[in-house]
């Protein structure tokens, strides 16, 4: 097995965490430009393309095992993540959905389950723990709450739909 794939699932689930908290640090400033400088329509694009890349990074890895379960799983998946999104109402709560959903789905490709849900929790906690210190940011409980629950949301998704994609296709019996 070559470095870069054994060590490469680690480096993004690393470089997920690494951007959450510089969003944490960061946020308000980017909230404040992106309200000033891009419209609301664009702040959405902007979100509906990070969904499509998580999606492409679900259906990456459904291919790798089989490609009639991936084709058979494409449009509920396209439901989950494109429909997902524009049931939550404000753009802050897209934007954790989308970063703690990649979190979690990341840990649990690259790390054992127990492991996977502690890094993902602790994630999730840290980052409003780190925004209780910063001074034009507040840590807030429902947002640790929807930390979490994105965070499990995309462990389980790799868990059913990896899970689902590996058992073998019914067969007919005549």
């Amino acid at each position: 097995m070559s470095i870069v794939k054994k060590y490469a699932p680690h480096g993004l689930w690393i470089f997920n965490i690494v951007l959450i908290f510089s969003l944490s640090i960061t946020g308000r400033d980017l909230l404040r430009w992106s309200q000033c400088c891009l419209d609301s329509s664009h702040i959405a694009w902007i979100l509906c393309f990070g969904f499509l890349a998580l999606l492409s990074v679900v259906i990456y890895f459904l291919l790798q095992r089989s490609r009639a379960q991936t084709l058979r799983l494409l449009l509920p998946l396209g439901i989950v993540f494109i429909g997902l999104p524009f049931l939550i109402p404000t753009v802050e709560e897209r934007l954790h959905l989308l970063l703690f959903s990649c979190l979690g789905f990341l840990c649990a490709h690259s790390l054992k389950g127990g492991l996977a849900i502690a890094v993902a929790l602790m994630c999730g906690v840290g980052d409003e723990v780190l925004q209780h210190f910063l001074v034009d940011r507040v840590g807030d409980w429902r947002d640790v709450l929807f930390n979490c629950g994105s965070a499990l949301w995309g462990i389980f998704l790799y868990r059913v739909v990896l899970e689902y994609a590996a058992r073998p296709p019914a067969t007919s019996v005549q």
